[in-house]
């Protein structure tokens, strides 16, 4: 026989949180990369650190989207596993999830 599914919902609103978080300080970080572009004369060292600051935004965009739908993800599960132990919990008569 299988073991009961235990769900930490508590633990999965949180690691939502935390994703949102993450994914939050990417979206700032390496915003100001071009910022810098009048103090380099040089036009190489500007053409390579302006590919660098391109392919960071690209990359940079991509990892904040899986993070923005992973925390949805996580967030959903917590909601529905929360609903479903109140349902249970309501069902045998109990109070629906407190304490």
């Amino acid at each position: 026989m299988a073991e009961p599914i235990r769900v930490d919902i508590d633990g999965l609103a949180g690691l939502a949180k935390t994703l949102s978080g993450i994914r939050q300080q990417l979206e700032n970080m390496g915003r100001d990369f071009g910022r810098y572009d009048v103090a380099i004369g040089a036009p190489k060292v500007k053409a390579k650190l302006s590919e660098v600051a391109g392919n960071w935004s690209i990359a940079r965009r991509g990892i904040t989207e899986e993070l923005a739908r992973l925390a949805s993800m996580a967030e959903t599960a917590a909601a529905t596993y929360q609903a479903t132990e109140q349902a249970i919990s309501k069902a045998a008569g109990g109070h629906g999830g407190e304490g």
